[in-house]
């Protein structure tokens, strides 16, 4: 509803009340039976600029919030929170562009624990998360210089420093319908995530299971190498 005097009110919308107009009731309210709150008087026309003016502070300052969530921000932040979190955007939509964002976002304090890291790729990968693959420790082989041991599977005293125990494999599935590109191109959302996130010690990998091909294998850093090669 704008205005208050003739040949206003014109009022829009279905909803039959307003927040300016439940804090102009509250200022005259606040005025007590010594002040009128005639529509026509001083009083009236100063509690109702004073209840715009509360409106539109706050009405700017929800609008500002928005500059912060990854759901309602507009294109200039998109680039530039993609740019504080330190996320490729390039070839992606803008749906998953702002998934991306609202998941960095959301690790903040969280810890890198496996209930954790399988929430963040489930967030980030959608249907081409496949699930983390668990490794048998007791078959394990460690690489430890200077004969130090650690508990499971085999401890070689050779280096560099190297074990099975500290990495994380995820099972990627390749849909029948999606290119190779597509694949790729949401695959490589991994390492701005998860090298950051989990500790130091740790490391990933991640390899395909295609629905043409089945397991196709771990990817090997040769950007020229189509997946077809793995099949």
């Amino acid at each position: 509803m704008t205005g208050c005097m003739n040949p206003a009110p014109f009022r829009m919308g279905a909803h039959s009340s307003s927040l300016y107009k439940a804090i102009l009731e509250s200022l005259l309210a606040g005025n007590g039976s010594a002040f009128t709150s005639e529509v026509d008087s001083i009083v009236y026309a100063r509690a109702l600029a004073d209840s715009r003016a509360i409106v539109d502070i706050w009405s700017s300052a929800k609008r500002l919030s928005y500059a912060a969530d990854p759901d309602r921000m507009t294109e200039p932040f998109l680039s530039r929170w993609e740019s504080i979190l330190g996320l490729n955007s390039a070839g992606l939509k803008e749906v998953q562009r702002r998934a991306n964002i609202k998941a960095k976002m959301q690790l903040r304090g969280k810890a890198a624990n496996l209930s954790t890291t399988r929430d963040l790729l489930v967030e980030i990968l959608g249907d081409v998360f496949g699930d983390v693959v668990y490794f048998n420790t007791d078959v394990a082989v460690s690489h430890i210089p200077g004969g130090i041991t650690i508990p499971g599977g085999q401890t070689l005293t050779d280096g560099p420093w190297s074990s099975h125990v500290n990495e994380v494999y995820i099972r990627l599935e390749k849909p029948a319908t999606m290119t190779d590109l597509e694949f790729t191109q949401v695959r490589n959302v991994l390492a701005p995530f998860l090298d950051p996130f989990l500790p130091a010690w740790c490391d990933w990998s991640s390899y395909a299971h295609s629905e043409t091909h089945g397991t196709i294998g771990f990817f090997l850093d040769e950007p020229n190498l189509s997946l077809e090669a793995f099949s």
